[in-house]
Parts: structure tokens; C-alpha cells; sequence
């Protein structure tokens, strides 16, 4: 939550307890249904490689908010 306050939202201080972190589970089943700005689904391989790294990184974001 931490990276996706400072990097992503624009955060007046309440966000924090307006947001949830979710578990590892349902991040990748969310994460593997996002699509791309193809509008296609993001391959397996990308996810799953993405969900294996060590770096932390905001995985979705409301496309609204673009």
C-alpha cells in the first residue's frame, strides 16, 4: 500500500484506511485477468513472472484513474 500511495495516488492522507491489502492468492487471479492496453489478456508467462519477482510493484491500476 505504501508504494501505490506514494507512486500512484494522489493520497490527502485518508487513502490508508480506505484501502485494503489483499493476499498473494487473490493478487494473482486478479492480476492474471487485467489486459493489456491491446485490450488482450496479459500472457501466463508475464504473470507469473511478474508475481515471482522480489521487486515490489503496483500490479493493477484502475484504468479510470489514467
Amino acid at each position: 500500500m505504501k508504494l501505490y500511495t506514494e507512486e500512484v495516488a494522489d493520497d490527502d492522507g485518508k487513502l490508508r484506511d480506505e484501502i485494503k491489502e489483499v493476499g498473494m492468492l487473490y493478487a494473482a487471479v486478479k492480476h492474471s485477468r487485467t489486459v493489456t492496453e491491446d485490450q488482450e489478456l496479459s500472457p501466463i508467462s508475464d504473470v507469473l513472472e511478474e508475481l515471482q519477482s522480489n521487486e515490489e510493484r503496483v500490479l493493477i491500476m484502475d484504468g479510470s484513474l489514467l
